[in-house]
C-alpha cells in the first residue's frame, strides 16, 4: 500500500542521519551538560562524540570537531581527570 511505504521511507531516512549533524548535536549537548554543571555526564558525552567522530573521514566535520575537540578536554578539565586524556 502506499501508507506502508511512505512509512517504511521515513525510517530508512531516520537511520542514516547526515554525519555533520550528528557530531553537532553531540556538541549542542555537551554544551547543555557543562552549562548545568553536570560534569560527569558531560565527560561521557565527550566520549561517546569521540568515540563517533574518530570513524568518520570527512572535511566537512572538521570545524565542528575542533570545537569538540576542546569542549572534549574542557569536561576532563572540569572533572580534574584531565590526565586521562594526555597522548
Amino acid at each position: 500500500m502506499e501508507v506502508d511505504s511512505a512509512i517504511s521511507t521515513i525510517h530508512s531516512s531516520a537511520k542514516h542521519l547526515l554525519p555533520e549533524l550528528e557530531i553537532y548535536c553531540y556538541l549542542l549537548i555537551l554544551l547543555f551538560l557543562i552549562d548545568q554543571k553536570r560534569y560527569k555526564e558531560a565527560k561521557i558525552c565527550s566520549s561517546a562524540s569521540i568515540v563517533r567522530l574518530k570513524n568518520l573521514n570527512r572535511r566537512t566535520v572538521d570545524v565542528i570537531a575542533s570545537r569538540l575537540y576542546f569542549y572534549y578536554s574542557y569536561s576532563y578539565e572540569l572533572t580534574g581527570d584531565l590526565a586521562e586524556i594526555r597522548g
